[in-house]
């Protein structure tokens, strides 16, 4: 994939920037630029922008616990945003992107000599010069690789629009240059698509067996996520089971106007909301399972049974297109409805403990158990 040419400006060194890149920096500042000049930005700061870069990696770190390997500085900061215990970086778990932005500013600016502050502003030493190495070409021949952010920055604080560069550096903020704006507004979703197909690429390396990657680029939208159909498949299980539903975790009978279904391998991971991962479970259990992975000794054979069960139901009741959702344990509908009660478990155990697996060697909580309040 390559982005289009322009004979004003030299795109030819932009399609260079994520070569041989080995950590995530680049990917997040052009992504951040691309999000400024979205927003009619003609300059920001530093500062700024490495809050933006940490907003839109957020998501991908904290929640689905993606690896972006061990020297990522970016992930090594998100880490330890998360595990302090400042006030203004207690970003609840459905925060925002642009809540992150703010109180990441706010905290730079009120605690700058903090250790976590100073990680957060080193970014801004390395990165801005980095990602226009490839316009610089030239004028780095004779320098030493130690030396090469400094002549970089000192090329690029000589604001000139005639210099082919996306932007420039004066006291303090990054002016974007007025061609490159034009450019990137002309083809700014070409220029997303292509930043976010790059990290994509970058990240499956290191993910190769993590599900639905592309889906973990940014913040879940609640939007595609109503779980109608879902809702009314169960609703129709409630109905037709001949046996009363219990919560499999705390063995509570369900309730039809007062359930919640649970993904049973957590959401964040497998990013999809497939009948074969959902169980109708009390309210309250729910909450405390939150993206736990549970204690399959002692829940799998129940989940099993009712899926067995929610399965046929669907089959009498003809509901083949939600039914489709299952064909991960067979070829057809038909082949998965002659398995037997023991069969079906198994191949659905099948599909469970590899998932369950690579959630927990992520860093998903393994082995939750339900605790009933005293």
């Amino acid at each position: 994939m390559h982005l289009p040419n322009n004979q004003h400006i030299d795109t030819k060194s932009l399609n260079l920037v994520f070569k041989n890149t080995t950590s995530t920096y680049k990917f997040y500042w052009f992504y951040s630029i691309l999000q400024m000049i979205e927003n009619n930005r003609l300059e920001t700061t530093q500062q700024e922008l490495i809050a933006s870069m940490i907003g839109n990696v957020w998501f991908s770190i904290s929640k689905y616990r993606l690896s972006f390997g061990a020297q990522d500085k970016l992930a090594n900061i998100v880490d330890a945003i998360t595990n302090s215990e400042d006030e203004l970086l207690n970003f609840e778990t459905k925060t925002t992107r642009q809540k992150i932005i703010t109180g990441i500013l706010v905290f730079l600016e009120e605690h700058p000599k903090t250790t976590l502050a100073k990680n957060i502003l080193s970014l801004n030493t390395y990165v801005p010069y980095r990602f226009l190495r490839p316009w610089c070409e030239d004028i780095l021949k004779h320098t030493k690789s130690s030396h090469f952010e400094k002549v970089v920055k000192n090329y690029a604080s000589d604001i000139d629009e005639t210099k082919d560069l996306p932007y420039f550096f004066e006291k303090g903020k990054i002016i974007f240059h007025p061609k490159w704006v034009e450019y990137f507004r002309t083809h700014l979703k070409v220029c997303k698509d292509y930043c976010l197909w790059n990290l994509l690429l970058f990240l499956q390396k290191r993910n190769p067996n993590v599900p639905n990657i592309a889906e973990k680029l940014f913040a879940p939208n609640p939007k595609n996520r109503t779980l109608t159909a879902e809702w009314k498949y169960w609703k129709m299980v409630y109905q037709e089971t001949q046996t009363p539903l219990r919560c499999i975790f705390s063995d509570e009978l369900i309730k039809i106007k007062d359930y919640a279904l649970d993904h049973f391998i957590p959401w964040s991971f497998v990013t999809h909301d497939l009948l074969w991962n959902l169980i109708p479970i009390i309210p309250g259990v729910n909450s405390s399972k939150s993206d736990h992975l549970p204690n399959l000794d002692l829940y799998f054979k129940k989940f099993g049974a009712i899926q067995f069960e929610a399965f046929h139901i669907g089959v009498q009741l003809n509901k083949k297109k939600k039914l489709e959702d299952y064909l991960v344990l067979g070829n057809s509908i038909k082949d998965i409805s002659r398995l037997s009660k023991n069969d079906f478990i198994q191949k659905l155990d099948n599909q469970i403990q590899p998932l369950a697996q690579i959630a927990q060697n992520m860093g998903f909580r393994s082995n939750w158990v339900y605790q009933t309040k005293p």
